[in-house]
């Protein structure tokens, strides 16, 4: 197993971040069984579909970690069911304070 990472978001220098994502085009992807796919640090759009067309391009599997690409394997977690989930219950509990409070403050004026 080899990993390539690159910091091709870090600089404000554009001539180096596209030096850094070039390092995608050293690896001879068809000598491996199969590519796992992380890009969820990159930042250049240009740059994330050139490699994404690279790979789906070639004959091997591959599968994209926490960003979906048509016609990809995709693994990920599906963070708007989280956030509509964590919302309902904020809104259930703060709705259930809130009548808690009013009849606490009912309750104390009497």
């Amino acid at each position: 197993m080899y990993q390539f990472n690159t910091n091709g978001n870090w600089s404000h220098d554009k001539k180096q971040n596209i030096g850094e994502y070039n390092l995608f085009n050293l690896p001879h992807y068809d000598e491996y069984d199969g590519i796992i796919f992380d890009c969820t640090n990159m930042t250049d759009q240009d740059q994330l579909e050139l490699i994404i067309e690279k790979l789906k391009n070639l004959d091997i599997p591959v599968v994209s970690i926490g960003y979906y690409v048509d016609g990809l394997y995709y693994v990920g977690n599906d963070n708007k069911k989280l956030f509509r989930l964590r919302r309902k219950i904020c809104c259930t509990q703060n709705r259930e304070y809130r009548a808690c409070e009013r009849s606490n403050s009912a309750g104390n004026k009497a």
